[in-house]
């Protein structure tokens, strides 16, 4: 039987392959070490940066969802609202539902003014933030050059000729709201 201990060296362990970009296997040890110890909100939390793990490597986003789901189910029986955010953020992310049935959103047939996808104008509020192509990619667990091409998109549609001006247009015609930019 596990102690506590040995318990939060699993989630030390996981934590060290988070940082690491490594696979989701340590965080699912570290779920059932936990649950071996009726110790809920660890468990949780393990099974949250679990389905975080598997949607970083690109494999398993069914696996994701399915995990985002259920923790989301526990969160909302347990009042954990702060947690039921970041898996909606993680899921809105990754574009996947935490409902049971599929979501019926037409975004590549949503369109504002200029002819923007949902996914683009995702992509132009993180310009006008300020963001990298890295940066774009990895928030929208997209790869760096899908993240070019929108980019290269929107600035066509915007008929603009850099980043910094499709930031300046989003904001002057209320396309984005006014943040302010990443530390």
């Amino acid at each position: 039987m596990l102690d506590q201990a040995a318990a939060f060296l699993l989630l030390a362990e996981a934590e060290l392959s988070r940082l690491e970009l490594r696979d989701a296997e340590p965080w699912l040890i570290a779920a059932d070490a936990f649950d071996a110890l009726d110790r809920l909100p660890d468990v949780v939390y393990c099974r949250f940066r679990m389905a975080e793990a598997l949607l970083e490597t690109r494999a398993g986003r069914a696996e994701a969802a399915r995990e985002l789901r259920e923790v989301d189910a526990i969160a909302a029986d347990m009042g954990w609202t702060l947690l039921r955010r970041e898996i909606a953020s993680l899921a809105a992310r990754a574009r996947l539902s935490l409902s049971e049935a599929p979501a019926r959103v037409a975004r590549a047939s949503r369109t504002n003014a200029f002819g923007l996808t949902a996914r683009e104008h995702e992509v132009l509020t993180l310009v006008a933030q300020g963001r990298s192509n890295r940066e774009i990619a990895d928030g929208l667990f997209i790869s760096e050059k899908t993240a070019g091409v929108h980019v290269s998109n929107i600035l066509g549609k915007l008929g603009v000729r850099g980043r910094t001006e499709a930031a300046a247009v989003a904001h002057r015609m209320g396309l984005v709201e006014a943040t302010t930019p990443p530390a």
